[in-house]
């Protein structure tokens, strides 16, 4: 997993989690930075739960990530699973499944905390959550740093969004998107992610 950095958490100080920089090719990043843009008319508000709509909770955009990034996606992570769940200390499932959601905070965007394994009922147990981060040249956004908490809620971690960065961390932790600052206003320079899944089928 050539560009990781692994940050674990042995003293329970700090929320374990992994920092994976340049995680797809340049061409497959663009790909994916291009999905946002091409679809912008179909994002729309995004939801929590059983598709409630809250903006005190969360506000951004969503869109169902397309059917060609989730198969890069996926054809990326597979061969990782391993070293993941190894490095995050969560048990392995014989066969997990993936799930993802492309969403794209504009100016005063945000999530509130939360954790990702509340409120299923989809067949599956969300296992790990990651964060893969795309955005445009130069950057055009500030702040949207993603918070993690640690599980006493006493001390946390921000991750400033980086281009072609994606984040992993147990979907059971306290999280957060920080509010995001667009000077422009513009779609087109949004903190763009696709957030992500690895669910085991129950």
């Amino acid at each position: 997993m050539k560009g990781q950095q692994f940050v674990v958490n042995v003293d329970n100080k700090l929320p374990v989690h992994i920092v994976w920089d340049k995680f797809l090719p340049d061409d497959q990043n663009r790909k994916c930075l291009d999905m946002f843009l091409e679809k912008e008319t179909e994002f729309v508000a995004s939801k929590v739960n059983h598709g409630q709509l809250d903006g005190e909770r969360r506000r951004s955009k969503s869109y169902t990530t397309s059917s060609d990034v989730k198969s890069l996606l996926e054809a990326a992570l597979q061969p990782t699973l391993p070293e993941l769940f190894s490095g995050l200390r969560t048990g392995q499932p014989e066969k997990p499944k993936f799930e993802f959601q492309s969403v794209a905070h504009q100016d005063g965007d945000y999530y509130r905390v939360h954790i990702d394994t509340a409120m299923r009922q989809t067949g599956a147990r969300r296992l790990i959550s990651c964060v893969y981060y795309l955005h445009s040249h130069p950057k055009a956004f500030s702040g949207g740093h993603l918070r993690l908490y640690s599980i006493n809620g006493k001390t946390h971690v921000d991750i400033e969004p980086q281009n072609n960065q994606i984040i992993f961390f147990p979907s059971f932790y306290p999280h957060e998107v920080l509010p995001t600052c667009v000077g422009s206003k513009l779609f087109a320079h949004s903190r763009f992610s696709i957030a992500g899944w690895i669910n085991k089928h129950l």
